[in-house]
C-alpha cells in the first residue's frame, strides 16, 4: 500500500511588490504575523512584479479612523452616526491593507489590496441583523452601482441565532455579485447546531484563530480555515501609527480575506480559483481536518503540489482498477510489473493540454545516511474539467521503493515544486 504522511504545502497568498527586501514598518512583527503567513519569503518573490489589478475588501465593523495608515480606508456608509470611538474596525481594516514598507505602522497585504469601511456595529461592539444586511447590500452597491472592484467582505462581529431566509438571501446576493463573504467564528460546543451568524450562513468562509503555538483555540475548531489570531499587531488610528497586539477570531478573519483578495489582485484569479487556492495552498492543522494560512514557505509563483481536501493523504490508486486502496503492489497492469500509482494535483506552470513528457517527477529517500533521488515515470497529466486551474498528474511508483520514506516533487518549465512527504509500505 502507498500511504502519505501529513502534508505541509506552500501558502496561497500574495503581497505588495516591495522596493527593497527588508520590511521597514516599525510595528511589524515577524514572530506573530510574518512567520505565520510566510510573509518574509514573499518580499523577494514579489519585488518588481506588477499586480494584475487593484481590488477592494469591504470591512463591516465599527468604522475606520481617518488617520490610520491604511490603503484607502474610507468610511463609505455609516449606519450608527456620531464620532468613532471604538478602534476595532480600524484594527481589522489594517490587517487587510495597511500601507506596507513605508516606514510607518505595520506590514500586511497593502499594495493592490485596498479597503472600504462600513460602520454597522456600534461602539460597544453590537451589530443587529438588520445593520448586517444593510452593510452587505452596501458592499454590493459599491460594486454594481459605483463600479468598485469589491471581491470580499469581512464581518468580524456576530450574534447567536438561527439562519434566516433574509440572511441566506443577502449572502447569496453577495456571491452572485462575485463578492466572497468572510466571517469570524465564535465559541460553539461540538455537535451543537451552527448558530453563529453570519459565519453559519451557507456560502460564507468562516475563519477560526490559531494561537501563538499554531494550535486551534478550543471551541473554535469549526471554521473553514484558520489564520493567526493571537498577539497580532494591528493599527488603532493613532496619529503616530503605533500598533497594539490583538487576539481573537475577528483578527484572524481579515488575514484570510486579505490572502483571498491578494490572490485575485496579483494573479487575476477567478473567485472560485482563489477559494480553491486558499483552501489547498495552506497547511493542514495537526489534529484537525482544516487548513491554516500559516505555511512558512509562501510562494504563489511556485509550482505547488496539493493533497486531498480535508485529508493528510495524497490520493493513491490501485494499479489494476484505479480505485483507492487498500491494495497490493503485485499488479502487472499496463505491462509495468509491481507498480501502483499516486495521483497528484498541481497549480502554476502547467498549461491545458500539457504532455506528460513536459513534467519530471522524482522521489528522494535517505538510505544508509545518503540521499538518493529516484526518477518516477509519469503516466498521465491533464487539466481537471471542473477545475481547469488544477492539473492532475498520475505518477507510477515501483515496488522496489517499498519500505522507504521520503518526499516526492515535480519539475516543469524550470520550476520545481514543494516536496510532499511520502511513505511507501
Amino acid at each position: 500500500m502507498l500511504l502519505c504522511n501529513v502534508i505541509f504545502v506552500t501558502c496561497g497568498m500574495c503581497l505588495q511588490a516591495f522596493a527593497q527586501a527588508v520590511v521597514n514598518d516599525p510595528w511589524y512583527r515577524e514572530d506573530t504575523w510574518g512567520s505565520k503567513v510566510g510573509y518574509s519569503q514573499y518580499i523577494s518573490e514579489v519585488t518588481g512584479r506588477t499586480p494584475v489589478r487593484a481590488v477592494y475588501v469591504v470591512v463591516i465593523d465599527t468604522g475606520c479612523k481617518p488617520d490610520a495608515d491604511i490603503a484607502d480606508g474610507e468610511n463609505v456608509l455609516d449606519l450608527i452616526g456620531g464620532s468613532i470611538t471604538n478602534d476595532h474596525g480600524t484594527q481589522v481594516a489594517s490587517l487587510v491593507a495597511a500601507i506596507t514598507n513605508n516606514g510607518r505602522g505595520i506590514a500586511t497585504f497593502g499594495g493592490p489590496v485596498k479597503v472600504k469601511c462600513i460602520r454597522a456595529a456600534d461602539d460597544d461592539g453590537t451589530i443587529t441583523p438588520a445593520n448586517s444586511t444593510k452593510a452587505m447590500q452596501g458592499a454590493i452597491d459599491l460594486k454594481q452601482k459605483q463600479g468598485l472592484p469589491v471581491v470580499a467582505t469581512v464581518s468580524s462581529y456576530s450574534w447567536n441565532g438561527t439562519v434566516t431566509q433574509a440572511q441566506s438571501q443577502i449572502v447569496n446576493a453577495l456571491l452572485a455579485a462575485d463578492i466572497q463573504p468572510f466571517a469570524a467564528t465564535a465559541l460553539r460546543a461540538s455537535g451543537e447546531p451552527c448558530d453563529v451568524i453570519p459565519a453559519c450562513v451557507p456560502g460564507v468562509i468562516r475563519v477560526s484563530p490559531l494561537l501563538a503555538d499554531s494550535t486551534p483555540l478550543a471551541g473554535m475548531e469549526w471554521g473553514s480555515i484558520f489564520a493567526p489570531g493571537q498577539n497580532v499587531p494591528a493599527l488603532f488610528g493613532d496619529p503616530d501609527d503605533r500598533a497594539v497586539n490583538v487576539s481573537g477570531p475577528s483578527i484572524a478573519t481579515p488575514a484570510a480575506a486579505g490572502v483571498y483578495a491578494a490572490l485575485i489582485a496579483w494573479h487575476g484569479m477567478s473567485s472560485s480559483e482563489a477559494r480553491e487556492r486558499l483552501k489547498f495552498g495552506s497547511t493542514l492543522v495537526s489534529g484537525t481536518s482544516t487548513r491554516a494560512i500559516n505555511a512558512g514557505l509562501a510562494n504563489t509563483w511556485k509550482l505547488l503540489l496539493v493533497g486531498a481536501e480535508n485529508s493528510s493523504d495524497i490520493a493513491a490508486l490501485d494499479a489494476v482498477n484505479h480505485t483507492a486502496g487498500p491494495f497490493t503492489l503485485t499488479s502487472t497492469y499496463f505491462g509495468i510489473p509491481t507498480t501502483t500509482r499516486v495521483m497528484l494535483f498541481a497549480y502554476n506552470g502547467l498549461q491545458p493540454g500539457e504532455p506528460a513528457s513536459a513534467i519530471i517527477a522524482s522521489a528522494r529517500f535517505i538510505q544508509n545516511g545518503l540521499t538518493q533521488t529516484v526518477p518516477l515515470q509519469i503516466e498521465y497529466a491533464g487539466v481537471l474539467p471542473d477545475q481547469p486551474f488544477l492539473t492532475q498528474i498520475n505518477v507510477l511508483v515501483d515496488a522496489q521503493l517499498s519500505g522507504k520514506i521520503g518526499t516526492i516533487t515535480l519539475t516543469a518549465h524550470g520550476q520545481t515544486s514543494n516536496e510532499l512527504p511520502l511513505t511507501i509500505k
